[in-house]
């Protein structure tokens, strides 16, 4: 139940006066704008109130015709049964609305498409659905639906609970969306950022190559017995060293000179018994 207008505000309230100097759109948007007065104002329209009240706002040209009218009563009219003010409502518009602009704003509409943002979409699209004579709320839903750009209609797509004919919350939806940042339209549209699970807890799978990963080739490097004997440091000394300065360290340490160990001698030295003799002088 909507909710009721305060008495006072009624009182104070005016309707503007209709003049029907022009025969376009201003029309309709004049005969919509009483009907929210009557709506607000408990006047029914099944009767031929609004018939009366409306005969009171309409002057100059416009007056006149009414005089002209005669007596409006209930009517079958294309196999529907139409009250008075149905009837007058009928004949208003086709005294002074404009049929080929109604036409031409259906046009209009269904070939809008959004080019900048919702709300310019949005008043654009209010400008000529108000300029249309027979166009219900399910068929607005469906031609701003189409009109939207295709990003916006994606995530519109994802909120099914907006009915076939809410206009009113698709347009609300669509502005809404419009104006969220990148990271909010992912969440609507259901994108979620894959999960990449670590080598650790991985499944394993037999079918697929596996690759080792960086810091499984940092650990391969680091371990002794998976070096090979480029990787390994052929000395104990800074490369900046030369041969004579690494001998005499070995000298006044003690050192093999073959493995730079402490405890035996070169001719000793087990490393170099277990492999082929080398070039090399002896301490």
């Amino acid at each position: 139940m909507a909710p009721s207008v305060p008495e006072s505000f009624l009182k104070s309230f005016r309707p503007e006066t209709f003049d029907g100097r022009h025969r376009d759109t201003r029309a309709e948007d004049w005969l919509i704008r009483f009907e929210r007065f009557c709506n607000a104002a408990g006047i029914p329209a099944t009767g031929h109130e609004r018939i009366h009240c409306i005969g009171l706002l309409l002057v100059d040209g416009a007056s006149r015709w009414f005089d002209q009218l005669g007596p409006i009563n209930n009517a079958v009219i294309d196999g529907e049964n139409l009250t008075a003010y149905q009837v007058f409502k009928r004949k208003f518009r086709q005294r002074f609305v404009n049929a080929n602009d109604a036409e031409e704003a259906f046009d209009q509409l269904r070939d809008l498409r959004q080019k900048r943002s919702v709300s310019e979409y949005v008043t654009l699209f209010e400008k000529y659905r108000s300029r249309t004579t027979h166009f219900d709320d399910r068929d607005a839903v469906r031609f701003f639906r189409g009109g939207l750009k295709p990003e916006i209609r994606q995530l519109v797509d994802n909120h099914p609970e907006i009915a076939d004919d809410d206009i009113n919350g698709l347009i609300s939806l669509a502005e809404r969306l419009d104006k969220m940042g990148k990271h909010e339209r992912q969440y609507h549209r259901g994108y979620r950022p894959p999960h990449r699970p670590s080598h650790h807890n991985a499944p394993r799978n037999d079918s697929a190559e596996s690759y080792p990963q960086p810091m499984e080739l940092d650990a391969v490097r680091s371990h002794p017995n998976t070096q090979s004997k480029f990787q390994r440091p052929k000395s104990k000394f800074p490369s900046f060293q030369s041969k004579d300065e690494i001998r005499k360290a070995d000298l006044t340490k003690g050192l093999c000179f073959y493995c730079h160990e402490p405890g035996h001698l070169i001719d000793a030295c087990p490393v170099r018994i277990t492999k082929k003799p080398v070039n090399s002088k002896a301490h």
